[in-house]
C-alpha cells in the first residue's frame, strides 16, 4: 500500500516537473520570437521610411506626369499597408510573449465606435461602401486603443470585401452582462480583400490581423468569433466583461472561432 502510494507521489512530482519545463520552454520560445519580430520590424521599418521619403520627394515635382502620380500614391499606400504589417507582426509576438501591457479604463462604448468609425469610414467612401454604427449607452472596462485597433482591422476588412453600395455595420450593445461589439458586412465572398490594393500583401496582411485581434480580444477574456448572415455577409463579433472579469460568456449562436472563417490565416493553439 505505502508502496503504491510512494510510486503515486513520484509520478504526480514527474508530471509536474515536466509540465514546468515545458512551460519554461514555451516562454522561452516565445520570448526569442518577441526579439526576433521586434529585430525585423525594426530594421523594415528604417527601409520603409527611406522608401517613403524617396517617393514623397519625387511626388512634390510639379511637372510629374499624372499617370506617374498615381503610380507614386500605389507605392505610398502600399509602404504604408506594409509598415502596418509589420506592427502587426511585432504586436503578435509581444501578446504572445506577454510583455504587452493592456492599460485598461473605463470607456464608452458610443466613444470607441465613433473612433473607429472616423478611420474607416475615408475608405469606405473611396469604395462606395456605407458605414453605420449602432451604439448602445454602456462604459466598458478595456485598453481603450487596443479594442479600437480590433474593431478597425475588422471594419477596414469588411470594407474591402462588400461591393459598392454596400453598408458595414459596427454595433456595440450589452448581452448578458457583457459588452457585445461586432462588424458586419455584405460580402458575396469568403475572402478579405485589401482596400489599399497592394498585390501580394492582401492575404498575408489579413490573417495577420486577424490573429492581432484574436490576440487582443483573448487578453480581454473574451473570444473573436465569426458567422454567416442569412443570404450574404459575414459578422465577426466579441464580448467584453462589464464589470472587468476574463470569463468569457457562452455563445449560443452556430458561430466558428474567427481564425477559421479566413481561408488564409495562420491558426494558433492547434485552431
Amino acid at each position: 500500500m505505502r508502496s503504491r502510494q510512494a510510486r503515486s507521489c513520484r509520478e504526480r512530482a514527474a508530471a509536474h516537473a515536466r509540465r514546468e519545463r515545458l512551460e519554461a520552454d514555451v516562454r522561452r520560445a516565445a520570448g526569442a520570437r518577441e526579439a526576433l519580430l521586434s529585430s525585423v520590424a525594426h530594421d523594415v521599418r528604417a527601409q520603409l521610411a527611406a522608401v517613403t521619403m524617396v517617393v514623397s520627394s519625387i511626388a512634390r515635382d510639379e511637372a510629374l506626369p499624372e499617370a506617374h502620380r498615381r503610380k507614386l500614391v500605389f507605392l505610398q499606400r502600399a509602404a504604408k499597408r506594409i509598415e502596418r504589417l509589420v506592427d502587426d507582426l511585432r504586436e503578435v509576438g509581444q501578446l504572445e510573449a506577454g510583455t504587452l501591457a493592456l492599460e485598461r479604463a473605463l470607456e464608452g462604448a458610443s466613444s470607441i465606435v465613433d473612433d473607429v468609425v472616423g478611420l474607416i469610414r475615408p475608405i469606405a467612401a473611396e469604395r462606395g461602401v456605407v458605414v453605420v454604427a449602432s451604439v448602445s449607452d454602456l462604459t466598458v472596462p478595456c485598453a481603450r486603443d487596443r479594442i479600437v485597433k480590433v474593431l478597425e482591422r475588422l471594419g477596414s476588412s469588411a470594407v474591402g470585401a462588400t461591393p459598392r453600395g454596400g453598408t458595414v455595420r459596427i454595433r456595440a450593445e450589452p448581452r448578458g452582462g457583457r459588452a457585445w461589439f461586432a462588424v458586419e458586412d455584405e460580402r458575396l465572398s469568403a475572402p478579405m480583400s485589401d482596400p489599399s490594393g497592394a498585390p501580394g500583401v492582401a492575404d498575408t496582411a489579413r490573417g495577420v490581423e486577424l490573429a492581432v485581434a484574436e490576440a487582443i480580444v483573448d487578453a480581454h477574456g473574451g473570444t473573436l468569433r465569426s458567422e454567416r448572415l442569412g443570404a450574404g455577409g459575414l459578422r465577426f463579433y466579441f464580448d467584453v466583461a462589464l464589470d472587468g472579469s476574463s470569463h468569457a460568456a457562452g455563445q449560443d449562436a452556430p458561430a466558428t472561432r474567427a481564425s477559421s472563417a479566413h481561408p488564409r490565416c495562420g491558426r494558433r493553439d492547434g485552431w
